[in-house]
């Protein structure tokens, strides 16, 4: 995929915008535009197009898709995981007491589901955007891999519904408004 000069900009204003809200998060920066959203919608479109142009190159044969899914993720891994682990497993063995009760859940790249579960923010649960990135980079190549090139517009669609229903069905917590 050709390089984007553009994006480089954006995603610096993402991060200032993210630094900016952890430095002074009583100026509620977040209720203006989120940084972390950018990032997510930068990150998607990106590993979409990747994805899409790896699989054009396997021409449509179902285990190059396959292929194509284990490469992707093993790479991400490879950039992601050895960091993150290392992160984790130091915070844990120090004793920080605040997310013990958490530790398989950030074991497993789930910490958004634990923050949900115990519907409060502590001093490590800023790692749930990497959580989320790591749900995304697992489920979407798979669907990339497996959705026939006519199908797309059917699970964008689904997506989209989908994103809908959690929305309204899912309220936000009163610890997160």
């Amino acid at each position: 995929m050709k390089y984007i000069r553009g994006l480089d900009s954006i995603r610096a204003i993402a991060a200032v915008i993210v630094v900016f809200h952890h430095w002074f998060p009583e100026l509620h920066v977040e209720n203006y535009i989120d940084g972390v959203a950018i990032f997510f919608v930068l990150s998607g479109y990106l590993i979409t197009n990747i994805l899409f142009q790896n699989k054009k190159e396997c021409a449509g044969e179902f285990t190059g898709n396959l292929s194509v899914f284990k490469s992707f993720f093993f790479r991400r891994a490879l950039r992601i995981f050895p960091l993150y682990y290392i992160v984790v497993l130091v915070v844990f063995l120090i004793g920080h007491k605040s997310q013990a009760n958490g530790f398989m859940y950030y074991l497993t790249y789930a910490s958004n589901f634990y923050i949900y579960r115990e519907q409060q923010w502590g001093e490590f649960t800023h790692l749930w955007s990497l959580a989320v990135e790591e749900q995304f980079y697992f489920v979407w190549p798979l669907l990339i891999a497996v959705t026939p090139a006519h199908g797309y517009k059917f699970l964008f669609s689904g997506i989209v519904l989908l994103t809908l229903v959690f929305r309204t069905s899912f309220d936000s917590p009163a610890y997160m408004e």
